[in-house]
């Protein structure tokens, strides 16, 4: 680390590592390229993850999705199990704030949460099989 970066300069030898690789994806694409992480250790100089980049184009809708879907391979595999617990594959998490945090602000922080990623709210009816479909709930307000 330290001294000057430049492109002829490699990521990991400059101070890079897997944590700046995530910041600097995300960063990129939020600036409307895409550069995957794996190209980043593949490519660790840095005009040559510049030769990488790609622009993404037009981005998928954000908007929230709700409705059926059909269940995926590992879905359908767990549901056509005999005598599988319901329970096995919830999930529970415990946050701490450590600036404080009133009921109000920690319901809007778990509705922003539900609302941005779909997958947080799949749902599978007790009855589900095999050939089910899910679906994805819409977010209690």
């Amino acid at each position: 680390g330290g001294g000057a970066v430049g492109r002829e300069s490699d990521f990991f030898r400059s101070g890079g590592d897997s944590i700046k690789a995530i910041q600097i994806a995300s960063r990129l694409y939020q600036q409307g390229y895409r550069l995957d992480i794996k190209t980043i250790f593949q490519y660790p100089v840095l005009h040559e993850q510049a030769q990488q980049l790609t622009p993404l184009g037009q981005l998928l809708p954000q908007a929230l999705v709700t409705g059926h879907l059909p269940l995926t391979p590992i879905q359908q595999a767990y549901f056509a199990l005999p005598d599988r617990p319901p329970q096995v594959f919830n999930q529970l998490l415990l946050m701490e704030a450590s600036h404080g945090l009133d009921a109000a602000g920690a319901q809007a922080l778990a509705t922003s949460l539900l609302a941005h990623h779909d997958g947080l709210r799949l749902c599978f009816p007790p009855s589900a099989t095999a050939g089910a479909v899910g679906y994805v709930a819409a977010v209690a307000g």
